[in-house]
């Protein structure tokens, strides 16, 4: 029999998200407590709660760090040759073998939720060793050393990063979507839905 793989970067994603979402689960457990939901909805950024199909619905705003967090967390492994920040743009930074040559490189662009609940980078800016090099050459090269578990795909078409947030989220027994996302204001706004298996 084979030994099943641990997929650590897995396990890390689910330990963030219930660090985030810890306060959230301890208030549901205690829902027939009229009185404690309402003052907890005031004192928290967390709208929109709704039971739909066995599972519980919820609205929150992530902070700047939690959702810098959240994109190290889904991005990254232990086999990743890049390295990871969020700075109000999203940074890739590493280096590319690209024309039989070792360059480093930075790919940088905003967030946007899409509506299918993913999060799409707009690129703005892409360097590799101060040449002057073509966008898709480097898009193409970036693409080679994404290790095939991590849920990121570039389209060389429109020039963007997808960040499959439904599908990794889904995986781990509940659903995350990206409601919006402008950093400029600060707005990380996410949906969430717990099956109520996971707070029984």
């Amino acid at each position: 029999m084979k030994e099943r793989k641990i997929n650590l970067w897995k396990w890390a994603f689910l330990i963030l998200i219930f660090s985030i979402l810890i306060s959230i689960i301890y208030i549901l457990i205690r829902l027939n407590n009229a009185s404690n939901y309402s003052e907890y909805m005031e004192n928290n950024e967390i709208t929109n709660s709704t039971e739909i199909d066995n599972s519980l619905r919820f609205e929150t705003k992530f902070t700047e760090d939690q959702f810098n967090e959240l994109l190290k967390t889904v991005l990254m492994d232990e086999k990743n040759s890049y390295q990871i920040y969020f700075d109000k743009e999203v940074h890739f930074l590493g280096k590319l073998e690209i024309l039989e040559r070792k360059l480093p490189f930075e790919i940088k662009g905003r967030p946007k939720a899409l509506k299918n609940g993913n999060i799409m980078v707009n690129i703005s800016n892409i360097e590799a060793g101060g040449f002057d090099l073509p966008k898709n050459l480097i898009l193409k090269a970036f693409a080679i050393i994404i290790p095939k578990d991590i849920p990121m795909k570039i389209d060389l078409e429109k020039g963007n990063i997808i960040i499959n947030l439904i599908d990794i989220s889904k995986e781990q027994g509940l659903l995350i979507k990206a409601k919006n996302i402008d950093s400029l204001k600060d707005d990380y706004t996410f949906e969430i839905n717990i099956p109520k298996t996971m707070i029984d």
